[in-house]
């Protein structure tokens, strides 16, 4: 699977991905600005991601862990991860990753974009509960 695969695969959904300095595909879908990418070493493993920052005077490391533990139990196929902490906030990365085929992903590309955008809204609707 190619980048070029997956970005035609967007644009016939509608999308409109372009490719940034990283060589991933960006585009926006339910208002949020999403990742594609795909490895030059298995042309069958991709992934779609987005990076969230979090205010530390809105939670604390710790919150988010949880927060993106409850998300990954809850949804399949999401990894979450937090890139970095420090004055700026919690940088974390919610990505849904997965071997498979441009066929297979034809069939499920929506179900990825509509996890990565649950997940979010999850991980943010907890965090906003713990005040």
């Amino acid at each position: 699977m190619t980048t070029e695969q997956i970005q035609l695969l967007l644009q016939t959904k509608g999308y409109i991905p372009t490719i940034d300095e990283d060589g991933d595909l960006l585009f926006k879908a339910q208002g949020r600005r999403l990742y594609a990418s795909v490895s030059d070493t298995d042309p069958d493993y991709m992934r779609f991601f987005l990076d969230l920052l979090i205010n530390t005077g809105d939670a604390t490391k710790l919150d988010v862990f949880e927060a993106a533990n409850s998300a990954e139990r809850h949804f399949k196929c999401v990894k979450c991860m937090i890139l970095r902490h420090d004055d700026e906030g919690i940088r974390l990365r919610v990505a849904v990753e997965c071997f498979t085929s441009i066929e297979t992903l034809a069939r499920n590309i929506e179900r990825c974009i509509d996890i990565i955008c649950a997940t979010t809204w999850h991980i943010t609707r907890t965090l906003q509960s713990d005040d």
